[in-house]
């Protein structure tokens, strides 16, 4: 067994209305259940912690009166509660598990970046929050669909809406091999773990390609009732090119996506970053144009592979655009 240094005695700091702890792997203990009269930090509105191991629901009932607490790098313990507490921020680049449950029912503004293989879980409850930063990747893949796994979530709030943002990764990444069936249902149930927020009405796609066609991925993602109804706005970036495809690679697969007849109805906008001139690109954007019926305007941004004189290139974007006069539309140089 790992040795384990015994638990330090939180001292009592009676007028302090802030404290900033720094430790390596600091174990301090806190009364579970204090009397009134023997409460550590009466006073205390923000608090800072650094390397420490403390059970977070203990502590929080030696502060009434915090409104801002920062931890990074903590192990916190089972549940974070606080009647008061208005800001939290919580920042873990450590492979954490177990299941943390977090009742801050005053709470505006949260924020949390976490590094998680999979097995780390946790549940808010704080129904008045305007503000969030959520950030989480994955070591490995927990989901996903055919050769592409789910590597990072972030879900951000910008002025009035929010933005769902979701890192994905090829099975021939520097994560690893791996490949899922082709189901939406488990990839849907892990991002919505890290649903703080519901009411997003952005999502941005970002892709590894690495030569892989993406069409068929955006589609089934977006036949997930919950993602299709709330974004309004979607962005894709396919990141660099690199090798082909081998032979019968199941990321264009089911091979009738183009076909697709999913209604997007309720789609205004649409930016694609790092726009090549592969066939399947082209097919993704004629598919788009068809679905999204309410579509507003369409921004391309062509790859570093692809230069502003490439007559073939804009002649096929314009074949294309041309069938939706209603949809305007803007190609910036790379």
């Amino acid at each position: 067994m790992p040795y384990l240094p015994p638990p330090v005695n939180l001292p009592g700091f009676h007028r302090a209305t802030s404290v900033d702890l720094c430790g390596l792997d600091l174990f301090l203990s806190a009364a579970a259940d204090p009397p009134a009269s023997c409460c550590m930090f009466p006073a205390l509105e923000a608090l800072s912690l650094s390397g420490c191991h403390v059970d977070a629901a203990a502590l929080l009932l030696h502060c009434p009166r915090l409104r801002v607490l920062r931890a990074a790098g903590c192990s916190l313990g089972h549940a974070i509660r606080s009647a008061s507490l208005q800001e939290l921020v919580l920042e873990n680049k450590r492979k954490s598990t177990g299941r943390v449950h977090v009742d801050v029912p005053a709470l505006k503004q949260l924020t949390l970046s976490i590094n998680t293989p999979g097995e780390l879980r946790l549940s808010i409850s704080a129904p008045i929050v305007e503000k969030v930063l959520w950030r989480c990747c994955y070591s490995k893949p927990a989901a996903g669909i055919g050769p592409w796994g789910l590597a990072m979530v972030r879900l951000e709030t910008a002025e009035n809406n929010a933005g769902l943002s979701l890192r994905m990764e090829s099975d021939d990444s520097s994560l690893g091999s791996f490949s899922f069936p082709q189901t939406e249902l488990s990839l849907a149930q892990e991002i919505e773990e890290h649903l703080v927020l519901t009411n997003f009405s952005v999502l941005d796609l970002h892709f590894n390609t690495t030569g892989h066609a993406f069409g068929a991925f955006v589609f089934r993602l977006l036949r997930i009732h919950w993602i299709r109804t709330a974004t309004k706005i979607l962005k894709i970036e396919m990141g660099a090119k690199g090798k082909a495809c081998p032979v019968n690679c199941p990321c264009d697969e089911p091979g009738n996506w183009r076909s697709e007849t999913t209604p997007l109805i309720n789609l205004q906008e649409v930016e694609i970053r790092d726009f090549g001139g592969e066939d399947h690109e082209f097919d993704f954007l004629r598919l788009i144009l068809k679905c999204a019926p309410r579509l507003k305007r369409m921004t391309m941004r062509p790859s570093h592979e692809v230069t502003s004189s490439n007559d073939d290139w804009n002649a096929k974007i314009y074949d294309i655009l041309k069938v939706y006069p209603s949809v305007g539309c803007n190609v910036f140089p790379n």
